[in-house]
């Protein structure tokens, strides 16, 4: 069966695996293919990380599916993950406080926080339905701007 790997970012490729295969079957392919090493590899169909030793059928995988391979670094270091973990969330809070001021500016405290509130669960429901290509194309959309701006 043939199925299409998207390795994040990067490009489509078809692969061809049997019916009966596993998840590792499709790793070691794509090792083969497109030398990633399989401990580097981190496969995702439909929003779920798949596991190595699970059929390909337990996932619904079949003829023509696209599965999103993230390619994952094993040396990087647990600080450079908090550090970027800590400016993340910082940023989301500094985000949410200056919308909140902005909107006091307008409405009673109560009402600023109904309608903060609904926003996130808006924004939150969005982004939830977006397809891991619809985030790849945002961001590089956002990059482009940032590089134009610089």
């Amino acid at each position: 069966m043939l199925i299409v790997i998207k390795k994040i970012p990067g490009n489509e490729s078809t692969i061809e695996v049997a019916d009966n295969s596993t998840v590792i079957d499709v790793k070691q392919v794509v090792a083969k293919q497109l030398d990633v090493p399989i401990g580097h590899q981190k496969l995702v169909f439909k929003g779920k990380t798949l596991s190595d030793n699970v059929p390909l059928k337990e996932y619904d995988i079949s003829e023509g599916v696209k599965i999103h391979l993230f390619v994952t670094e094993s040396n990087q270091s647990s600080a450079d993950d908090s550090q970027l973990s800590s400016s993340t969330t910082t940023a989301k809070s500094l985000f949410w406080d200056q919308l909140t001021q902005a909107l006091q500016k307008y409405y009673t405290k109560s009402d600023t926080v109904k309608i903060v509130d609904e926003f996130r669960r808006q924004l939150q429901s969005e982004v939830n339905q977006m397809s891991l290509d619809d985030i790849e194309r945002l961001a590089k959309h956002k990059l482009v701007q940032q590089r134009q701006q610089s």
